[in-house]
């Protein structure tokens, strides 16, 4: 699973109005949706955070996308127009553990979402 939060979201609206905010949050979705698999599952979790679900993936390869994901909205020319300034995004990662609840398996992502941006944002964390 990876959980990943728009840094400073705030700021944009704050800055650049709704609108705006909602113009980034749909580059960023069309961004995301060229990077996972059809099968994967994608949802908005909160106002600008984003829940994926992978099945049957490693860790690396789970570390490799969340990092891809990073790095392409960071890099994004539209975004970068739009808001004078790149946008970066904070990853948390974590696998599913045998008998682990649902919730814990969310405690433990939250976490470590939580941990990059207590680390600078723009990060992802395993």
């Amino acid at each position: 699973m990876i959980l990943f939060d728009i840094d400073n979201f705030k700021t944009v609206n704050d800055e650049f109005g709704h609108l705006v905010g909602d113009k980034v949050l749909v580059i960023v979705s069309e961004i995301f949706k060229t990077i996972f698999r059809k099968n994967d599952l994608i949802a908005r979790w909160g106002g600008e955070e984003f829940i994926v679900l992978l099945a049957n993936i490693p860790s690396s390869k789970t570390f490799e996308l969340a990092e891809k994901l990073r790095i392409s909205i960071y890099e994004n020319q539209e975004l970068k127009s739009l808001l004078s300034r790149p946008l970066s995004i904070s990853l948390g990662i974590v696998h599913k553990k045998p008998l682990e609840s649902k919730e814990e398996f969310f405690i433990r992502v939250d976490r470590k979402l939580y941990e990059a941006k207590k680390e600078g944002k723009n990060k992802t964390v395993r």
